[in-house]
């Protein structure tokens, strides 16, 4: 005897979006000995408009720009190369920490993330 499938009444649980996935923790890479690199991070802060090319650990090369406003974070691992078009149009946030103004308005500056002493 055929059986008919019965009509879906229940409520249908909606399927796990995108988003859901996203925000999940993933784990960090690790290098070749098994330890996590330590993350550090710089975010930007436009105070005025700044072209930025950004060099991360030497594999994720941006170039952008930021109007008045914009804020924008990096991460990595061992380092980081900014060139900024207008230093004196950003405030940077290094791990936290409120570094000193980079530049003047309009100076073309090359900065490396930890700041070499």
């Amino acid at each position: 005897a055929a059986q008919t499938p019965a009509p879906a009444t229940a409520p249908q649980t909606p399927a796990p979006t995108a988003t859901a996935a996203e925000n999940a923790p993933t784990a960090p890479a690790t290098g070749n000995d098994g330890i996590q690199p330590e993350q550090h991070k710089v975010i930007i802060i436009a105070t005025e408009e700044c072209w930025i090319r950004s060099n991360a650990d030497k594999t994720d090369v941006r170039q952008f720009s930021l109007n008045k406003g914009d804020t924008f974070a990096l991460t990595f691992s061992h380092r980081l190369e900014l060139k900024l078009g207008n230093a004196g149009g950003v405030r940077i946030r290094y791990d936290g920490k409120e570094m000193p103004p980079a530049g003047t308005s309009g100076q073309v500056l090359n900065l490396v993330f930890p700041p070499e002493n």
